[in-house]
């Protein structure tokens, strides 16, 4: 691809993201975007290894569709980040955080390739057109950054500048379709640095070398401490059994304390426990002569962990019960999940000698999928009916300052209990109301089905 027709590319995609983009929702705009993408991206590597790719177009479009349905945030962050990974995957890399980082790199360094040398120099002499047209789009995207800079923070310039009748230009268009432009120059063709291609030559495994006195008196650490701590919390898992399966506290202890007291200590100690046996593990002790007793004594401290972890899970859901769901709690689940991935994974790194940067590409790919997957999952929705069904205590004003709750259902509570929540009646009208509102006034591009099943619910 040459110097024009990625300028080109490039261009037509920032204006594409500009009219779609521009004073807009989240809707059916990110779906066009997302297909207008992924046509360009295979049309760039026509031919060239189709079947992996498509694995990077999937997250991308599957989450566009979900926001088409409900445009949450969480769902909006895993798009972007889906967009990125479809960009990025054109650069052949051994490792996928490599391809990530590629990508990344590209963007940042997108304004200043544009000006580079070596990249000016692509451009055949006799084009003299060619680049002047460069150099003259380079200089009109400075200036015109600059005098919305200038126009927003001097008061005095600023009416200077709104006696000019330009109400036919949409500066804020433009500067939309200029910083989408600068994003994609990155990643239409992405600018390799070499310093992280070099990440692509770290095998996969450990090389087996002579053990050094470092590494044996680590090992004499890693025996020794394993064996206690994994002894330790065998202890204390089954004091957390007892009370789970009999109910009965220890003296002055409330439920509430049991449940809540220490529990991000916990997560702490769980990820530490992932970083002890990924450091132990990260050389020649895969190697040693007695490798069987400290597997062994490893192997009975993850499953500790493992069983801490549901521990951990359990107590949350207990608090869950009394108190409701909230996107803490359901934070602290996530979390959760990604330690137990971490543990499954560290159990793996036993039985191979897995480097610890093939360990981190793993878990990174992994956590990427089971947060895709739980993107589609409308938290809002399952916060609002789970709080209003099943909760002992219901926060009115959490529900109400969730993004999109359902609306109805607390409308419907509201309603039905008038005397105990009448200060929240005249509040849900209103939002319900302001979002009728927006529903009409909604253009095609942030169409999507949760805004628009709002013209049908009266004010």
């Amino acid at each position: 691809m040459n110097k024009k027709e990625r300028i080109l590319i490039t261009l037509s995609l920032a204006i594409l993201g500009g009219y779609l983009f521009y004073r807009q929702g989240s809707g059916v705009n990110k779906l066009i975007f997302t297909v207008m993408s992924a046509v360009i991206v295979i049309y760039l590597n026509w031919g060239k290894r189709i079947g992996l790719l498509s694995l990077a177009l999937l997250p991308a479009f599957l989450s566009s569709v979900f926001i088409v349905w409900y445009p949450q945030l969480l769902t909006q962050i895993i798009w972007l980040l889906s967009i990125l990974v479809m960009w990025s995957s054109m650069v052949s890399a051994r490792y996928p955080i490599v391809t990530f980082l590629q990508g990344v790199v590209s963007i940042f360094e997108s304004p200043f390739s544009i000006l580079k040398k070596n990249e000016l120099d692509k451009i055949p002499k006799e084009s003299t057109g060619n680049r002047n047209g460069i150099i003259y789009v380079v200089t009109a995207i400075i200036v015109l950054i600059f005098i919305a800079l200038y126009i927003n923070s001097n008061p005095v310039f600023s009416a200077l500048f709104s006696k000019i009748d330009l109400s036919f230009i949409k500066f804020g268009f433009i500067l939309t379709v200029v910083g989408l432009f600068l994003l994609f120059y990155g990643l239409v063709k992405v600018n390799i640095n070499k310093n992280i291609q070099k990440l692509n030559s770290i095998g996969s495994y450990v090389i087996k070398t002579e053990l050094s006195k470092r590494d044996e008196q680590e090992f004499i650490i890693a025996r020794l401490s394993i064996w206690i701590i994994g002894a330790i919390l065998f202890v204390a898992n089954i004091g957390d059994l007892i009370i789970i399966f009999t109910g009965k506290l220890p003296e002055g202890m409330t439920y509430s304390e049991y449940v809540h007291q220490g529990f991000y200590t916990l997560l702490f100690t769980l990820s530490l426990a992932i970083g002890l046996v990924i450091y132990f593990f990260r050389g020649q002790l895969n190697f040693h002569e007695k490798l069987k007793f400290i597997k062994s004594a490893s192997l009975f401290w993850i499953s500790q962990n493992l069983l801490l972890a549901l521990i951990t899970a359990y107590k949350n859901l207990l608090y869950v019960q009394v108190y409701g769901l909230t996107y803490k709690r359901i934070a602290v689940f996530l979390g959760l999940l990604c330690i137990l991935i971490g543990l499954v994974l560290s159990i793996k790194k036993l039985q191979k000698p897995f480097t610890n940067w093939f360990y981190f590409n793993k878990l990174s790919v992994y956590a990427f999928v089971c947060f895709l997957l739980i993107s589609f999952i409308p938290m809002d929705r399952i916060i609002t009916k789970y709080n209003l069904t099943y909760s002992k205590t219901i926060d009115i004003d959490y529900l109400l300052s969730l993004s999109k709750p359902n609306l109805e259902l607390v409308y419907d509570l509201v309603k039905e209990n008038e005397d105990q929540y009448s200060r929240y009646l005249p509040i849900v009208e209103r939002k319900i109301s302001d979002l009728n509102v927006q529903s009409k006034e909604c253009t095609w591009q942030s169409w999507n089905f949760y805004i628009d099943r709002y013209k049908r619910i009266p004010k």
